[in-house]
Order: C-alpha cells, then structure tokens, then sequence
C-alpha cells in the first residue's frame, strides 16, 4: 500500500507521526512532498526496512500536493485543531484534493498544546509579534541567581558546536563540565552594563578602549570568578564581537587573576546554521535554553516566563 504523507510545515511531534503511520499494516511506500514532511518520513522509514519513501518535488508546491495524493491509496494527514480556516494552507489544499477525488483518508485533527517544541519557536512569538531581546537577558539573569539559590545549587551542562554542514544530523556535543551559579546576586551580575577597566579593578593601561563599546548581555564579577554570557534568541548573530570577547576574556584573565570564562546562551534550534560554524572555530563554551527552562518549569518564575513553558523544553534524543 502506497501512503501520501501531508502536515503542517511547523509540525515536528515524530511520536504522534509515528503512532499514526503504524496503523498501516500493509503500507510500503510513503510519499512526501514538503520538506519538513519528508524529514519526518526518513526518520520514521529508517526504523523499518521494508517501507521505502519517496520525494516528490520536481513542480510547484500545489501541483507535488495533488501529484503524491493522486498516486497513493491512501492519505495520512496532520491538521492543527486551532487551525482558523483563514490562512491559506497548502496542507488544507491536500485535504480538499483528496475528498474530491475520494482517496481513503486518515485526518488527525492536532492539539498542538500538546506539542513540545524548542525555544526558538517561543521566541519567535505569536505571527512575527515577539519580545525584545533585552526581556529574555533580564530572564536569564533572573534564572542564574534562582538555580544558584536552590538546595542543591542546579547547573548547567556546556556544550559545544560539532557542526558540520546542514545535513548534520548532531551539531552539538557535550562537555565534562557544567555552569554553577551559586554566589550570583543582582549585585555582582549585571544585564547589558557597560565595561569600563574600573569595574573590573584595573589601570587604564591595561584595558582597551574597544571592550568599552560592548555591553556584554550578562556579566558576572566574583571574588575567584568572572563569567560573560551572551544571549541569542532570534535575528542577532553570535558572530558578532566574537573576535573581542576572545580579546575582553584574555585581557581579564591576565590582570585580574581570576577564572574568566565565557558562555553562548541559545536554542539548539538556533538560526542561522552559519553561526554554529563560528562557535565550533572558537571552540565557544554553549549553554541552552531548552535545558535552562526545563530546570526551571516549576519555579516560581515560570508563569511569568511563559504561561506554557514546558513545551519549549524539547532537547534532542542524541543530547537527552
């Protein structure tokens, strides 16, 4: 049996997928005609050697819809249940094509509240409607002093990028290290400050008038510690003052006579792709936001966060 695959192009939940392609004793092939639809597709048929795929992608997106649909016996289609019947939906189209000429249809109407997602699609907001990136530098803050007041002083893991190209199936890797916050206070952390060399204790003559034009996105200044983090959500790259940061922490571990260390706090669904070839050639220390938000679900500071926060706590099997 040949199955038409459609869903949303935002659609990620490989489980929900998988329960409903299994329902299909008899199929063998499965066509596909969006990207994201085929990816799903590929992970599932690697699981099961005898069902083959298919890509259908050789016209225009409507046409490769209506083509796959008229091939197979039957449609597997994901449609979000909130889904307001105003926007146009190619999945809809799909939909519409298959009643018309009466394939057999398997329709999963989707609660996505239900749906576990990283965090670039919260920071991404509600159609383009999102917050500034300065509310999610002050929340960072906020969460380092919570987990460094907690019973057991919760950490964070460090990662760092391994990416190769955009086939890359894994990109991160972990290190044997972890991120503690204990002894930071709204006193000694500080979000967007400006750097001059008194803050950090040093003559003129030691401090480069160029560290004075960047205001670091958090900063720590300890008795034995000082640690730098910057913040990325979404539309700014980490490229940016990389080259200086590497120059700021050098300059510091020098005159200061402390541990300086320096992190990237982001999604792992973070964008642009070129920005985890700049981490990995400055071998960057990374923090995540899914795993920062899934320690803190169930704080006090989580309804304030985002009235759904667990749903943006979604890490990848090869980091679980």
């Amino acid at each position: 049996m040949t199955i038409a695959f459609v869903c949303p192009y935002s659609f990620s939940d490989y489980v929900a997928i998988e329960k409903a392609l299994l329902e299909n004793s008899e199929v063998d092939t499965i066509l596909c005609a969006t990207p994201n639809a085929c990816k799903l597709v590929k992970q599932f048929v690697s699981k099961y050697d005898h069902i083959s795929h298919k890509y259908e992608n050789r016209g225009r997106k409507v046409f490769n819809l209506r083509k796959i649909v008229q091939m197979a016996d039957k449609v597997v289609l994901f449609e979000y249940s909130d889904y307001d019947g105003q926007k146009y939906s190619l999945t809809q189209k799909a939909l519409a094509y298959a009643r018309e000429i009466k394939r057999e249809l398997q329709y999963i109407e989707y609660d996505r509240s239900t749906l576990v997602q990283n965090a670039t699609y919260m920071f991404e907001g509600d159609k383009g409607f999102h917050h500034s990136e300065s509310r999610w530098n002050a929340i960072a803050q906020l969460a380092f002093e919570w987990m460094g007041k907690t019973e057991n002083a919760l950490k964070l893991n460090i990662y760092e990028s391994s990416y190769l190209n955009k086939t890359s199936k894994k990109w991160l890797s972990p290190k044997k290290e972890h991120l503690d916050f204990s002894g930071m206070n709204s006193k000694n952390t500080i979000v967007e400050g400006g750097l001059t060399h008194t803050v950090f204790g040093l003559n003129e003559s030691q401090w480069n008038k160029d560290f004075s034009n960047i205001k670091p996105d958090i900063v720590h200044i300890g008795e034995e510690r000082i640690v730098i983090v910057e913040v990325k959500t979404i539309g700014a790259s980490v490229k940016e003052n990389m080259k200086l940061y590497q120059r700021l922490v050098e300059c510091l571990e020098e005159h200061t006579g402390r541990n300086v260390s320096l992190y990237y706090l982001l999604s792992y669904g973070h964008r642009p792709n070129s920005d985890w070839t700049h981490l990995k050639k400055y071998g960057s220390n990374i923090l995540l936001w899914e795993e920062l938000f899934l320690k803190i679900k169930d704080s006090e500071l989580a309804p304030y966060i985002h009235p759904e926060l667990e749903q943006y706590t979604l890490m990848p099997e090869w980091l679980a």
